[in-house]
């Protein structure tokens, strides 16, 4: 399986990428803080997870999920944010999920054994 990580904020994308490895060890994992090297990398390695800041410096996070949806419709998106605020626009895209901030190991475990797509989520 292949997890994506995508946040602007450095220390916050090292924290999620290690929640996801700890959760998921078998799992292929990038992180990434800016959306053309995000996309760059699916295109060339594929994505079955995609954890994505709904704010970005460089785009809108939703906006970037939408994207990357139309390449693979199968894709399992989980949005973090500051605030509910967003979650309706998030759903609205059929996501797999939303967390909401701090990032803790129990809401990414919580996640990762949600996803939307069961294929991929059976072998977490």
């Amino acid at each position: 399986m292949t997890i994506i990580a995508l946040a602007d904020k450095l220390p916050e994308l090292e924290r999620l990428i290690q929640m996801i490895e700890a959760e998921s060890p078998q799992a292929e994992v990038w992180g990434f803080s800016q959306t053309k090297s995000a996309r760059e990398c699916i295109e060339r390695v594929g994505c079955d997870v995609l954890f994505v800041d709904v704010i970005l410096q460089d785009a809108s996070g939703l906006e970037f999920a939408k994207e990357i949806m139309e390449l693979n419709p199968e894709v399992n998106v989980i949005f973090t944010a500051e605030s509910t605020s967003f979650a309706n626009a998030a759903f609205q895209l059929y996501a797999s999920g939303y967390i909401t901030k701090p990032l803790t190991p129990q809401k990414v475990a919580k996640e990762l054994h949600e996803l939307r797509y069961t294929k991929i989520s059976e072998s977490v």
